[in-house]
């Protein structure tokens, strides 16, 4: 049996350093979202022309592949451009981890693992759940402590106030 695992987490949570122990000490798979976001875009895959369809050939390169800079500077100042493209972007990511997903499970590989920064609404795993067996949402440790520093501080409150009844 093959067990899934999802991550999410902010820039900066974490992330990365999770992957790196389940991969080296479990020999998971581990699939990057944001990669794989790259990888459609390439010429030949799914996304590439109609990515060039919505921004016109000029994006293209000299080497045939999507110029992503010139591509983000339009997206991020044109919200409605930014929605069309995770519309032609976040559908075959999902398509492209539900293959391998089947690829990994007929090899009879242990754990996968898929990755999506939190910030990509379209990419979170409400779509992907059914092939989920654990979701793992990492914070940033400095919040971290912040939080058990707060449930610390209600536990000696509590405490106190059960002492003194």
């Amino acid at each position: 049996m093959m067990i899934t695992i999802g991550i999410t987490g902010g820039v900066g949570a974490g992330k990365s350093t999770v992957l790196d122990f389940l991969e080296e000490k479990y020999q998971a798979y581990v699939m990057k979202a944001d990669e794989i976001g790259h990888l459609v875009m390439e010429p030949g895959q799914s996304c590439y022309e109609p990515v060039i369809a919505l921004f016109g050939r000029q994006i293209i390169k000299n080497d045939k592949t999507i110029d992503r800079r010139q591509v983000s500077d339009v997206v991020f100042s044109h919200p409605e451009l930014l929605e069309k493209l995770n519309q032609i972007i976040h559908p075959a990511v999902k398509q492209y981890i539900r293959e391998q997903l089947a690829v990994k499970k007929q090899q009879e590989q242990k754990i996968c693992v898929v990755e999506a920064a939190q910030h990509i609404p379209h990419l979170r795993f409400s779509k992907l759940t059914m092939f989920l067996h654990l979701c793992i949402v990492i914070i940033r440790m400095h919040l971290h402590r912040q939080i058990l520093s707060c449930i610390d501080q209600l536990h000696q409150d509590w405490q106190r106030k059960i002492l003194h009844y």
